[in-house]
């Protein structure tokens, strides 16, 4: 027989009404599902995520051959016909019963060679088709984290930041503490009120904290945060920058000091002028001589590699139909090829394990560190915690991907726009009010009201026209144009409905809206 508690479960804590088993809503009051029934339900959700992943829709992929394959290594070499991948990548393997997790590619390109996570998934000359497989990954760390949740193994902070989420306990921070100035980081700007209000709150913060920012399009959210960041790594603090997105992540790191500030991620997904914050890119520094060696030894293995396939295709064509040539020993050239894939794959692991223990040097040392919700959670940075976490574009981060972030740190800082859109999911159908429960940021909103966040209100970016309509119908009224914004209009005369005087058009469109 189930408790009281899991009986009330079934009914809305603020109006009483019966609750449907798949909403994350109450169907009368419009209230936030919480507690194990949400988690019940969003954990389907999850998996249903992770079944249409193993199905493959929607992913690049490449058909590769299997040129050889250790069992005992757990090391397999596959040439591509579409070479997507590179060294780190999580690689799918899909057949008629679905996609896997086959490993990680630890030498990438046309011939790339993978570290299989279990044996046996393999044959020579096997045609498969490959696909990445971050996104599996990234569903299994928010599985496994519900799972740890409802084991009772979480940490005092993990748990409270758990039971923000998923249940209605956050704890908001309302102390407030002076920065050493109200300069941005680059000394050219002062911050403006709502700036000051916002930096003040984060540098009051105390353990177990939790401050939600709204920051409409403009209003300067990188521009804080980057100075948060500062003033906290300033006073000893180690602080995390995260998002969902690269992009989010590198505009506030990029403002940076450089020796303060570490950037994981993969060098091809970032910005290029954040590339000299790459944790990859000072470790190599650091390394030098000793890793040269190294990578100018893989680059002569692969090379000889390359050779051996390339005859090999050679011989393969010109035999087809000439009786007369000798028939070629496979055998003798798939141990050769065994050889060389066992050797790329201890050099390759050696210079991991260089750089790796390198990287922990550095991200001991680094007061600041950007990374993606997921790469958070993943090494080198799985085993490192922080004293707090500030969150950017949290209305885009759904519910497990946000805790992801918070569970690294002891004290958190939500920065997003409920006004803007909420995260996507590619197997669910349902009403759009739907989407705004599902989104971290929307549903503290939604929970615990706008008057808990604090906003961000003067803007820079547009013209006043232009914003003055947002913040009437969409912010209401809480955003306003900086008296510069009057002098932003398009450098072009005027042609029809392109005037510069007249910043915002509507056009009326004699047809209906039809979903595709």
């Amino acid at each position: 027989m189930g408790s009281a508690r899991d009986t009330l479960d079934f009914f809305c804590p603020k109006c009483g009404s019966v609750l449907l088993p798949s909403m994350v809503f109450c169907p009368n009051c419009r209230h936030p599902i919480s507690g194990k029934i949400l988690v019940k339900i969003y954990k389907g959700l999850l998996e249903a995520e992770r079944a249409a992943e193993r199905a493959g829709l929607g992913k690049e992929s490449s058909q590769g051959e299997v040129i050889s394959f250790s069992e005992v290594d757990s090391l397999a070499t596959i040439r591509c016909g579409n070479p997507i991948f590179d060294e780190g990548d999580f690689v799918k393997i899909t057949r008629s019963g679905g996609a896997t997790l086959l490993g990680t590619v630890i030498d990438g390109g046309e011939l790339i060679t993978v570290k299989l996570s279990k044996s046996g998934e393999l044959k020579p000359d096997e045609e498969v088709k490959l696909q990445e497989a971050e996104f599996l990954a990234a569903v299994d760390l928010q599985v496994n984290l519900l799972d740890k949740a409802e084991a009772g193994k979480l940490t005092d902070y993990q748990r409270q930041a758990y039971e923000s989420i998923f249940e209605e306990t956050a704890k908001f921070g309302e102390r407030e503490a002076e920065p050493s100035n109200y300069l941005d980081v680059k000394g050219n700007w002062t911050l403006d009120e709502s700036q000051r209000k916002v930096l003040r709150r984060i540098l009051g913060l105390d353990n177990g904290d939790l401050l939600l920012v709204v920051g409409p399009p403009g209003t300067g959210k990188t521009r804080v945060i980057a100075k948060a960041a500062l003033e906290l790594a300033e006073r000893g603090e180690k602080v995390l920058i995260v998002s969902h997105t690269n992009r989010a992540v590198d505009n506030a790191i990029e403002l940076l000091p450089l020796d303060l500030t570490l950037r994981v991620g993969r060098p091809e997904k970032v910005h290029e002028h954040v590339r000299p914050y790459l944790l990859s890119y000072k470790a190599r520094l650091a390394l030098g001589d000793k890793l040269r060696r190294i990578e100018e030894e893989l680059k002569k293995l692969r090379e000889e590699k390359a050779k051996i396939l390339k005859y090999l295709r050679w011989r393969k064509e010109i035999s087809a139909g000439n009786p007369y040539l000798p028939p070629l020993s496979r055998d003798k050239f798939r141990r050769y090829l065994d050889y060389l894939s066992r050797r790329i794959a201890q050099l390759a692991e050696e210079r991991a394990r260089m750089i790796y223990a390198e990287s922990i040097k550095l991200l001991n040392e680094a007061r600041i560190v950007g990374s993606t919700l997921i790469k958070s959670n993943l090494p080198p940075l799985e085993s490192f915690s922080f004293d707090i976490a500030l969150i950017d574009e949290a209305s885009q981060a759904s519910l497990s991907l946000a805790l992801l972030g918070m569970i690294k740190a002891k004290k958190w800082v939500l920065i997003g726009d409920h006004k803007q859109l909420p995260p996507i999911f590619r197997t669910l159908r349902a009403e759009e009010e739907t989407y705004e429960y599902l989104s971290a940021f929307n549903r503290l909103v939604l929970l615990h009201g706008e008057d808990k966040a604090l906003w961000l209100r003067i803007h820079y970016r547009c013209n006043p026209a232009i914003i003055s309509f947002l913040s009437r119908h969409v912010y209401g009224g809480r955003v306003e144009p900086h008296p510069s914004c009057s002098r932003i209009k398009l450098g072009i005369r005027a042609r029809g409905i392109l005037d510069p005087d007249k910043p915002a058009t509507f056009v009326h469109v004699d047809c209906s809206e039809r979903a595709r």
